[in-house]
């Protein structure tokens, strides 16, 4: 267990990922997960239009589809009990686990 103190300019600091490369840079090995992006082309069910392009430089956007809710893996329910969170569904329990790696609600 660790026990740290995070100063307000390195909200980073606060996720295991800003964590991670911290003690990375003191010289501890880093193994980044693997990340694959999907490139399909799916159609929508909703429309989306930006109003003003000069306010979203950058837009992204994910959507799942044909999602089953469930209970989440014994692996993910022990990581949130460790973080004080309860486990929900697989659905909601995901959100959490991205939220506590990236320092990112």
């Amino acid at each position: 267990m660790l026990d740290i103190e995070v100063t307000p300019n390195r909200p980073d600091a606060l996720g295991i990922l800003g964590l991670a490369f911290d003690l990375h840079a003191l010289g501890y090995s880093l193994i980044l997960p693997e990340v694959r992006l999907g490139t399909e082309k799916v159609p929508l069910p909703f429309g989306l239009r930006v109003e003003d392009p000069r306010g979203a430089l950058h837009f992204t956007l994910s959507y799942a589809f044909g999602l089953q809710v469930g209970p989440s893996p014994l692996w993910l329910q022990r990581i949130l009990f460790a973080c004080g969170m309860r486990p929900i569904s697989n659905v909601v329990d995901v959100t959490n686990y991205v939220m506590l790696e990236r320092a990112q609600p």
